[in-house]
C-alpha cells in the first residue's frame, strides 16, 4: 500500500511540474510575436502631368526667342513594400513640348510654315517610395517618391533632333486615396543633356511639375 501511495504522489509530482514549465514557457517574454500583415505589398500608380521648364542655358535661348510654353509628361510606377512603410520600384516617364513663336503679321505672308520648337524624352528610374497613411481607416496615403535613374531626349526645330542620354533624377510629393484610386502628385524631374548643336547651351529637359494618377495598392 506505502508502495502504491509513493507512485501516486511521485506522478502526480512529474505532472504538476510538465504543465508549469509549459506555463513558463508560453509566458517567456523571449518568444517572438507573430508577424503583422502588411497592409499593402504592391504599388502601382499612372500619371499625367504639365510643369514648367527647369533653367538651363538652352532655356535661356528658347525664351529669348519667343519660345515657350509647359513641358507634358506620361508616367508609369511599380513598387514592392519592403516593409510597412518602404518599398522600391521603377519609374518609367515620357515628355514632351512644342513651342511655337509669333512672328507677327507683317510676317505670315514670307513664312508658310512658322518655326517649332520640339522637344520628346523618355527614362528610367528606380524608386524609393515612402508611405504615410492618413486617416484611422488608411482614408489616404502620403507618399514621398525619391527616383534616379538614365534618360535621353532631342530638340530641334519644327521636330526633335537627335538624341543625346543622360541622367535623371527627381522626386515626388503623392497624395492618393486607395479606395478612389485617385491621387494627386507635385515634384520636379532634372535631365541634363549636352547642348543640342553648336549654336546652343546646356540644356535640361527637366520640369516642377503637377500631375493627377491613378493606381491601386495590392495587399
Amino acid at each position: 500500500m506505502r508502495l502504491l501511495l509513493v507512485w501516486v504522489g511521485a506522478g502526480s509530482l512529474l505532472a504538476w511540474s510538465g504543465h508549469a514549465v509549459a506555463a513558463d514557457a508560453d509566458a517567456s517574454p523571449d518568444a517572438p510575436p507573430p508577424p503583422e500583415k502588411p497592409s499593402r505589398v504592391w504599388l502601382a500608380r499612372a500619371g499625367v502631368g504639365l510643369g514648367f521648364a527647369t533653367q538651363s542655358q538652352q532655356e535661356a535661348l528658347v525664351s529669348a526667342e519667343s519660345f515657350g510654353g509647359p513641358r507634358f509628361h506620361v508616367s508609369a510606377e511599380v513598387a514592392r513594400m519592403l516593409t510597412e512603410r518602404v518599398g522600391l520600384g521603377v519609374l518609367g516617364m515620357y515628355g514632351w513640348r512644342e513651342a511655337g513663336v509669333d512672328v507677327g503679321s507683317d510676317h505670315t505672308t514670307t513664312l508658310s510654315q512658322p518655326p517649332v520648337y520640339a522637344e520628346q524624352f523618355a527614362g528610367a528610374a528606380l524608386e524609393v517610395p515612402i508611405v504615410f497613411d492618413l486617416g484611422p481607416r488608411r482614408s489616404a496615403e502620403v507618399s514621398l517618391v525619391p527616383f534616379a535613374g538614365l534618360g535621353s531626349g532631342g530638340v530641334g526645330l519644327y521636330r526633335s533632333g537627335p538624341w543625346h542620354g543622360g541622367p535623371l533624377f527627381g522626386g515626388s510629393l503623392q497624395i492618393f486615396a486607395p479606395r478612389a484610386y485617385l491621387g494627386a502628385a507635385l515634384g520636379a524631374y532634372f535631365l541634363p543633356l549636352p547642348p543640342p548643336g553648336r549654336t546652343g547651351g546646356h540644356n535640361d529637359l527637366g520640369s516642377y511639375f503637377f500631375s493627377l494618377i491613378v493606381g491601386l495598392d495590392a495587399g
